[in-house]
């Protein structure tokens, strides 16, 4: 679904910011960084030009119980 695998977003983000920090994604894609952002309790601010993608962001979003609970 993305150019990088969901466990490269959760690591990075984790090493990089701490809990409740604001992670932004100025090519959010398919919502990778913002989905691994919302699982280890960040914020998460993303900007995407491309309309093609917003149906799979808010799919992936209504799914982020699910992705959290296979990830924590």
């Amino acid at each position: 679904n993305a150019a990088f695998p969901l466990e490269l977003a959760l690591r990075l983000i984790n090493m990089f910011s701490i809990y409740e920090d604001t992670v932004l994604d100025p090519f959010l894609g398919t919502g990778t960084t913002t989905i691994a952002s919302a699982i280890l309790g960040r914020n998460s601010i993303g900007f995407e030009i491309d309309k093609s993608f917003e149906n799979l962001i808010k799919e992936r979003l209504d799914n982020i119980k699910i992705l959290n609970e296979q990830y924590i």
